[in-house]
């Protein structure tokens, strides 16, 4: 059981880093910011940036509606970030606390 959900944990992180860092090209990056482009330009590339995390974390997972609750998390955080409401590191923490969060719903069903 341990080993399952060290890995399940492995595999979210690598999930992240790479749907945050390798599939997010500098123009996603500035794209989904709401403060510096207009509503049609922020709000489809902030909503593609979540997707690719909420499919990651589906495939991760094997639950499908992890994936969607992922998707909506991650605009929410990002957005409140590109708002300066919250800064990285705090973007970081709620990211990777929601990461638990799915750890331990897999981990309960």
């Amino acid at each position: 059981m341990i080993e399952q959900v060290a890995q399940l944990w492995f595999y979210l992180l690598v999930a992240h880093a790479v749907a945050d860092r390798g599939l997010q090209p500098e123009r996603l990056s500035r794209q989904k910011q709401r403060p510096t482009n207009p509503v049609t330009t922020w709000f489809p590339n902030l909503a593609c940036h979540g997707l690719i995390h909420g499919g990651a974390v589906a495939i991760a997972t094997g639950v499908w509606w992890l994936g969607v609750l992922e998707t909506g998390a991650h605009m929410l955080i990002d957005d409140s970030k590109a708002m300066g409401r919250i800064n990285l590191w705090e973007d970081q923490v709620l990211h990777l606390l929601c990461k638990v969060i799915w750890l331990m719903v897999v981990i309960c069903r």
